[in-house]
């Protein structure tokens, strides 16, 4: 097991982790204006999926603080992305302000 983990370079567990987590935000969002078993189950299994890609990625790097990091800043762009483009969320200003200032902030940490 431990050999096919270190064939697939992090950024493919890293990609992986973000696609699920993605989805897992979308049906959070979806059950937040649409509660229902079939958002919740949808919900639980992509979260579920994307641990799966996180796993080995810790295994593989041993760095908790960096992957952790990294994975933060990617799950957190994508989230605000779909918040963003697929909801058509609306930030004022001053959050659009403290968005850039989060992702700015982790970005420094991981440098």
């Amino acid at each position: 097991m431990t050999r096919f983990i270190f064939l697939i370079p992090v950024v493919v567990w890293l990609a992986g982790y973000v696609v699920f987590y993605c989805f897992g935000e979308f049906f959070s969002k979806k059950m937040g204006m649409n509660p229902g078993w079939q958002n919740f189950v949808l919900l639980l299994l992509s979260y579920n999926i994307s641990v799966l890609f996180w796993v080995p990625s810790i295994i593989q790097k041993n760095s908790l603080s960096l992957t952790s990091t990294l994975y933060t800043l990617a799950a957190s762009v994508a989230g605000i992305v779909l918040g963003l483009v697929v909801f058509h969320e609306k930030v004022t200003p001053l959050q659009g302000t403290g968005i850039a200032l989060g992702i700015a902030s982790m970005l420094m940490m991981w440098l």
